[in-house]
């Protein structure tokens, strides 16, 4: 039987868990992409080398190989009074700005008070461990297109 290569494009369905069993996500459908193309986590897509169609596996990712570890340093403290009169800060809330040296950031509400509003620029997931439920559901003929 064929097994995954790097290069294959193949149809993979998962379910990704954090270390309490609660699920932050999952396929509905099977997602297609191209084994080390980087359109996942790294090690998600070399886990899938080796396996053959229909096969399933469940992997461990640890935070320093998926989203970092959690970071302090970018948690930002903003004044009420910066943002826009009609504004309403929403807890969780997904934002982009400007960091002082210019260069994009996004970043969300982490928590919100009278006279300040503490953003959080880390990966949601930064600093979690994360399991992936994981079945090959398809290896796709090579289409010629990269």
């Amino acid at each position: 039987m064929t097994q995954a290569k790097t290069g294959d494009t193949v149809e993979v369905h998962f379910v990704g868990k954090l270390d309490d069993g609660s699920i932050f996500d999952s396929s509905m459908e099977p997602i297609k992409f191209k084994i080390g193309k980087k359109t996942m986590l790294p090690l998600f897509e070399n886990s899938l080398v080796g396996m053959q169609k229909n096969e399933s596996k469940t992997i461990t990712i640890a935070p320093q190989d998926a989203y970092g570890e959690y970071n302090d340093q970018l948690l930002f403290i903003i004044n009420r009074s910066d943002f826009p009169p009609d504004f309403v800060p929403k807890k969780g809330k997904l934002m982009q700005g400007r960091s002082d040296q210019g260069n994009v950031v996004d970043a969300y509400i982490k928590d919100i008070n009278e006279d300040k509003i503490t953003m959080d620029a880390n990966h949601l997931l930064a600093g979690q461990t994360l399991t992936f439920e994981i079945t090959l559901m398809d290896i796709l003929p090579d289409d010629g297109k990269d």
